[in-house]
């Protein structure tokens, strides 16, 4: 039976499935998954299907040469140009210590023992004060996707029957959790290394305000900009889609005239100057930024410039109603599941239904302590609940608590009520109390009502002016 499921990468894995006959690819896009599932079970049914084995003579092929042929792939070339240079140094020390090892005899045992390795090895830049320093989990990471990719496209040559690194568990990233209130980010814009520069006080303000990535925003093009609508149209981001950076129109206007000044060749908005004359690349902007930093010891709290977009999108789960569909389009992320870790911003939004849900608990209450005398009645079945918002209730400073809690004592004593959380022993000895020598009870055992208590309240509490603070 053919499927399609999605994987954490984004990517979609295809399978196909009739009887013993088991086939598995993975592909970008859904469709394309699909379509072969589909083709390849159709090919199974009429025993046109055959299992893909590994040639004789590619037995003897090495992870270090299945890295040689896959960087001279169509697959690799593919990939985006900072995506190639950063996978290319993450082979390396995979090539050096698993490059003897052939494809057909790696297994998973050797991809969690590499793994094992790395987590013990110390960075080649690290003070030498830190005995303690090892390698990010973002770092050994990143080394496996590498050999994952590599060993996707033997595969797909027939070099090798699975991929070892499908199963294995990989080192979890350290997640960014930093927060910047308003304050932190008028003083990183104000700072006289940004406010003193109109390309950097207007890279970090759109920064900021269009939840773009930092890398998107220093290569981006002066070909890319549109004026109406004010938007930045990048052909190709690190999902392999098409986004647009939307400019806020309080901006708008002084970003066309910081493009219309711009008097260099450069073909970047932001730009600098390369060290060869006359030439020029994408904007510098961790120069700056280190600057700031240093000022506002941004370091020892966990913010860079990333943490920027995360901000922005956190926002816009908090305080505003855009479906996860609308937010994605304007973040640039690809999957559902990349917003997930923004889903608990949006907790505060039910506050109103939970008001409603709390209600029916205490209209419950009220019924079972005065019977008979409350109005309010259960949901029907398929009622929905209507959101409420009363305002909050307001803080009782300690001496009026004890006063109230004496009130409802001494009304509780007069009435005869049972306390609530009484001791078995002392409440019989209470009773014991109330009881006259005839016999008879001085005042009938039933319920107290909220309307009684607030009464006795009213007459035995002095009211202070206090009271409504």
């Amino acid at each position: 039976m053919a499927s399609v499921v999605q994987m954490p990468s984004g990517r979609f894995r295809a399978f196909a499935r009739v009887k013993e006959m088991k086939a598995v690819q993975s592909f970008d896009r859904r469709d394309e998954a699909e379509v072969w599932a589909n083709a390849t079970e159709k090919r199974m049914r009429a025993g046109r299907w055959v299992a893909p084995t590994v040639k004789r003579q590619d037995v003897r092929k090495t992870v270090k040469e299945g890295f040689a042929a896959y960087v001279e792939s169509e697959d690799w070339l593919s990939k985006a140009e900072v995506t190639r240079r950063v996978e290319l140094a993450k082979q390396l020390p995979v090539i050096k210590e698993l490059g003897s090892k052939r494809l057909s005899e790696l297994s998973q045992d050797d991809v969690r023992n590499y793994i094992a390795m790395r987590r013990k090895t110390r960075p080649a830049r690290v003070k030498q004060s830190d005995p303690d320093a090892r390698l990010s989990p973002d770092q050994i990471r990143l080394e496996v996707a590498a050999l994952s990719a590599m060993c996707n496209f033997a595969i797909s040559q027939h070099w090798m029957e699975s991929n070892p690194t499908r199963d294995v568990k990989r080192p979890t990233s350290n997640r960014r959790t930093a927060r910047i209130n308003d304050e932190l980010i008028g003083q990183i814009l104000s700072h006289p290394k940004v406010r003193g520069d109109t390309r950097a006080y207007v890279f970090f303000r759109l920064l900021f305000s269009s939840v773009c990535r930092p890398g998107e925003l220093a290569t981006a093009k002066k070909d890319w900009y549109r004026r109406n609508p004010p938007q930045i149209h990048i052909p190709r981001t690190k999902n392999e889609d098409e986004r647009a950076i939307i400019i806020p129109n309080s901006i708008a206007l002084s970003f066309e005239r910081y493009i219309d000044s711009d008097d260099t060749n450069s073909p970047y908005i932001f730009t600098t100057a390369a060290r060869k004359k006359g030439t020029w690349k994408p904007f510098n902007y961790a120069s700056i930024w280190a600057v700031v930093a240093r000022d506002l010891n941004l370091k020892e709290m966990g913010i860079v410039p990333h943490v920027a977009r995360h901000e922005g999108v956190s926002r816009l789960f908090e305080r505003t109603t855009l479906s996860d569909g609308q937010i994605a389009a304007v973040s640039g992320h690809r999957t559902a599941q990349a917003l997930w870790r923004y889903k608990h911003l949006r907790a505060e939004h039910s506050r109103g239904v939970l008001n409603a849900l709390d209600s029916l608990i205490h209209n419950a209450v009220d019924a079972a302590i005065s019977p008979g005398k409350h109005t309010s009645r259960e949901l029907a079945p398929g009622e929905m609940l209507v959101p409420i918002n009363p305002p909050l209730e307001r803080r009782i400073n300690p001496k009026k608590m004890q006063q109230e809690l004496k009130t409802r004592q001494e009304f509780e004593r007069r009435h005869g009520a049972v306390y609530f959380h009484e001791n078995p022993a002392r409440k019989v000895e209470r009773e014991n109390r109330l009881q006259p020598d005839d016999g008879t009870s001085t005042a009938p055992n039933k319920p107290l009502t909220l309307e009684q208590f607030e009464e006795l309240r009213a007459a035995l509490v002095p009211r202070t002016e206090s009271d409504g603070d």
